[in-house]
This record gives C-alpha cells, structure tokens and sequence, in this order.
C-alpha cells in the first residue's frame, strides 16, 4: 500500500510543478508553458521543422502544430520556407519572440523533467516508460492524446 502512494505523490508533485510552473508563465509572459517551452527549442537561432519540434518536445507533430499556430498569430515566430529543402517548411523565432525569452526568470517545470528523464540509464527510461504505459492503459486513458503539458487545460481557461 506505501508503494502506491509514493507512486501517486511522485506524479502529484509532477503535475503540481507542471501547473505552477505553467500558470507563472502565463503570468509572466501570457504564454503557456507549453509555448514557452517551444520558444525555447528555438532560442539557439536554428529554425527548426515541425517533426524537429515534435521531437524534442517529445510530443506528436499535431500538438506541436497547434502550438506554433499560436505562437505564429501572437508574431513571436514566423514559418519560412527552408534554404537547402524548397519543399521543407521551418520555424524560426522572431525578434520578438526573442525579446520575450530575455525576459523569461526562470527554467520551466517541463525542461527540468526532460532533463531528469534524460540524465536516467536508458535501461531505467525503458524500465519508467513500460510501467507508465501500463498505467495508463489499466487506466483507461490510452485514447487520451499525449499533447504538450497542460495545453489543453491552457485553452479551457481562455
């Protein structure tokens, strides 16, 4: 019985600092985290494509994509045909996009998480997603999309 609720505290903590982490942001800045950390994915100056994005944000390109249309309306990226592949569209920050990550104060929640996954043995990311995957399919939330955190909560609060 202890063991299930040190498993239910651990995502409590997660999705509480994925919350907070989100809501300061959108104080902050008026984004979701979820933009946030795409902006992020870009500040290097490097356009990037959708399927890059997707990638790095560990999400599917359509989550991703909803993302950028956002972020593109609010002008803080642009999409642009790309220079080596004619055919291959890229995200690129703009100026103001690049304005608002100066004033950003802190590292996302989802930054952090990505990269306390990341810095596991990849035998102990194997061993995390099978036993998470299991959950969430004796759950019955495997018909659930896996967009970026929080981002569908962000759009019902708008």
């Amino acid at each position: 019985m202890q063991y299930q609720r040190d498993i239910l505290d651990a995502i409590r903590r997660i999705l509480r600092s994925l919350r907070e982490s989100s809501r300061h942001a959108e104080n902050e800045l008026g984004l979701s985290g979820a933009q946030l950390l795409v902006l992020q994915f870009l500040k290097d100056g490097k356009p990037l494509s959708i399927n890059e994005l997707a990638e790095r944000t560990q999400t599917h390109q359509s989550s991703v994509s909803i993302v950028v249309t956002k972020l593109v309306d609010g002008k803080l990226v642009k999409r642009q045909t790309s220079a080596e592949d004619g055919r291959k569209v890229e995200i690129i920050l703009t100026s103001a996009g690049t304005r608002l990550l100066e004033m950003k104060s802190s590292k996302l929640a989802h930054e952090k998480l990505f990269s306390a996954i990341s810095e596991l043995p990849i035998s102990k990311q194997k061993q995390l997603a099978t036993l998470l995957t299991q959950v969430v399919e004796a759950s019955g939330f495997a018909d659930q999309p896996a967009t970026l955190f929080l981002e569908d909560d962000q759009e019902k609060n708008k």
